[in-house]
């Protein structure tokens, strides 16, 4: 599955409220260890069909971001049914594995 943007408050909302398994990217579109992090994130994507990935513009939501207490970028959430199980910073692949693991594991 690809990762898809998020491009309002609403619609992040309704995603991390509903019953899916999420990743969300905190991320910009000038930050340089966003764009290095992007690709291998597209690939656990491809990897992780039952997780759905998502990036969130850190200028384009602020309020999300902020709510999210996102101070590095690119910043993970993982979120299954709207609650906060894992969270990675930066490019820390291993870290971001380790949660996306974690996440595909919560079963319902």
């Amino acid at each position: 599955m690809a990762v898809r943007a998020v491009t309002s408050t609403a619609g992040f909302d309704e995603l991390v409220s509903s019953s899916k398994k999420v990743v969300v990217m905190f991320t910009t579109s000038w930050s340089g260890p966003s764009k290095v992090v992007a690709p291998k994130c597209e690939q656990l994507a491809a990897d992780t069909p039952d997780v759905e990935f998502v990036t969130a513009d850190t200028d384009e939501l602020s309020e999300v971001s902020a709510a999210a207490r996102v101070r590095t970028l690119p910043t993970f959430n993982t979120d299954p049914n709207g609650a906060k199980i894992a969270e990675a910073h930066g490019p820390d692949l291993a870290r971001l594995k380790a949660a996306v693991a974690e996440l595909s594991a919560v079963t319902g």
